[in-house]
């Protein structure tokens, strides 16, 4: 396993089979720089795992590392809204694409972005809620 600071990452392309971050894209300077560098690192049709909570940075008012907000939407023909308090798992398999059931958004004070749109032309995004205490 590859453990680097970001700043010194010169890692290969299209390399690992899985890349992980488990609540920590979100405490990043540049989060999507990041994800950007986790998506150039898998290889073709490999995995990246992203654990996040939504809306760290707004519940913790900004303060310290909480500078970026993770934030899920359904899309209008999808399901039930999702709990906030819940963590989220988002998987993207970097080569595949496929229409989710919501839009999931990078956000802080200054921006907004759409992560489709940040990682295209990869992939296939998945969503899965887990509850607290699971």
């Amino acid at each position: 396993m590859a453990q680097m600071l970001f700043a010194d990452c010169s890692l290969p392309e299209n390399y690992y089979d899985i890349v992980h971050s488990m609540n920590a894209v979100d405490h990043s300077y540049n989060a999507p720089r990041v994800l950007k560098e986790m998506v150039h690192v898998a290889a073709p049709f490999g995995i990246i795992l992203v654990l996040v909570n939504e809306n760290v940075a707004v519940r913790e008012n900004y303060w310290g590392l909480h500078q970026w907000n993770f934030e899920v939407v359904p899309r209008p023909a999808s399901a039930a809204p999702l709990d906030e308090r819940a963590s989220h798992v988002f998987k993207w398999n970097n080569g595949t694409r496929a229409p989710a059931a919501f839009q999931l958004y990078l956000w802080n004070r200054r921006t907004r972005l759409d992560i489709e749109e940040i990682l295209e032309p990869c992939a296939h995004l998945e969503h899965v809620e887990v509850s607290e205490g699971h």
